[in-house]
């Protein structure tokens, strides 16, 4: 629907078309853009260059047309090519869709795979992450990942052990560990390198138990059995 505004002059009624912004391709000042892009659009540089690098894009929408052309003519001060459409024949501009998502990333990456609208992608051998809309949140850089994310969460692995991302794309706990179980009821029993002890982190990757055990293992009925020297503890 279109987003107007209705003004009324000695009683006659006039709508006022708004406009989007529509990014169209990228010019040779690709740096500059990006900047433009992030400040429009109050983004962080990462999402920024996505967007430059994903045409087209609407950067603003629904503004005045004052607005839209003092918006475009920053974008092609950096020789960005960029059209004004009304708002109400937005509909020109298509829709993404998940299918969209994933064919851009297919063209950039080795490997793309779904996880209701995370993507697991592959480059050179490293995986990382992208988001529903294909902005790629963490970059390839782990060596492996697991197959399913349990509880929102994926175990990753790199040259410094395991860690874990949770499906907001934050990376909870580098890869640091020497071994590591699923999360199950919030928690996770990781084993830490430098003392080879083992301990328990949460969701946040705060650690909850200290690293103290020289085993851990979670039994059926979720209690842990531990060991510490010749000592073989059940949990409550």
């Amino acid at each position: 629907m279109a987003a107007t505004t209705k003004k009324t002059t000695s009683g006659n009624t006039k709508t006022e078309e708004k406009f989007d912004v529509v990014l169209k391709a990228k010019g040779v000042a690709v740096l500059q853009l990006i900047k433009e892009v992030k400040e429009i659009m109050n983004l962080s540089i990462g999402d920024a260059k996505s967007i430059v690098d994903n045409p087209p894009a609407v950067i603003v929408s629904g503004v005045s047309k004052t607005t839209a052309v003092r918006m475009s003519k920053k974008l092609e001060d950096t020789g960005a090519k960029v059209a004004i459409l009304a708002t109400k024949n937005t509909t020109t501009v298509k829709k993404t869709t998940s299918k969209d998502v994933l064919a851009k990333l297919k063209e950039k990456f080795d490997e793309v795979y779904d996880d209701n609208g995370v993507y697991s992608v592959k480059s050179n051998g490293k995986w990382g992450f992208a988001d529903a809309n294909g902005v790629v949140k963490i970059k390839p850089c782990f060596t492996g990942i697991d197959e399913e994310w349990i509880e929102d969460i994926i175990t990753t692995w790199g040259p410094g052990g395991v860690g874990f991302v949770n499906k907001k794309l934050e990376e909870i706990a580098k890869p640091q560990f020497g071994g590591a179980t699923p999360f199950q009821n919030g928690i996770s029993a990781v084993k830490q390198k430098s003392s080879g002890k083992w301990g328990v982190i949460d969701k946040n990757g705060k650690t909850v138990v200290p690293f103290v055990f020289d085993s851990l293992e979670r039994l059926h009925n979720g209690k842990y059995e531990v060991k510490i020297g010749p000592l073989t503890l059940i949990s409550k």
